[in-house]
């Protein structure tokens, strides 16, 4: 699983200030070339981080000049204390995002998320061709769950994000531009 924490500041402070040998930090860039950090956990399934290793992580993050986090990495919604984990981030205060596949994603869900305080969803749409999508994530009905994922968030005031794998199967397509103009 991975927690994402957008940073301003020194990368290297970051670094040498890792939260504990347990946990690998990476450097990344969003799509406006915002520095993001992802931290990832390197416990078994028996030493997985508990709800107050997350708050002691943001707190620190945050003393770091963490600006938004992010709960990726699998699906979030099924970890059982997700909504404590966003929460303990500040929704208040800071950026809140998830990235989902949206197969969980019901109006109760979106608005937990809206009432929480989550900006952002991320949601994986892998074609504009609803048979290759569902194919390309081995779940029928998949499409159809992610666009109406998309119209919760809509409904909501969720800013949805539309991640796509590009393959070669996708590339030269024109399911793939209907992707890029939905």
């Amino acid at each position: 699983k991975e927690f994402v924490v957008q940073i301003k500041g020194s990368v290297n402070k970051i670094i040498e200030d890792a939260v504990d040998e347990n946990i690998s930090i990476s450097k990344i860039k969003d799509s406006d070339n915002q520095l993001l950090i992802a931290i990832t956990e390197k416990r078994t399934k028996e030493e997985h981080l508990v709800p107050d290793d997350y708050l002691r992580i943001s707190k620190e993050a945050t003393e770091l000049g963490a600006t938004a986090f992010g709960i990726i990495g699998g699906e979030p919604f099924v970890k059982k204390n997700w909504d404590y984990i966003v929460a303990k981030c500040a929704p208040s205060f800071n950026h809140i995002l998830a990235t989902t596949n949206a197969w969980l994603f019901v109006e109760k869900l979106a608005i937990r998320c809206k009432n929480l305080g989550i900006d952002t969803i991320h949601f994986s749409l892998d074609s504009g061709v609803p048979e290759l999508h569902d194919l390309f994530r081995k779940k029928v009905g998949s499409f159809d769950r992610v666009i109406n994922a998309i119209k919760l968030c809509k409904k909501y005031k969720i800013k949805p994000i539309i991640n796509t794998v590009i393959h070669k199967k996708n590339l030269y397509t024109e399911a793939f531009i209907d992707v890029l103009e939905f």
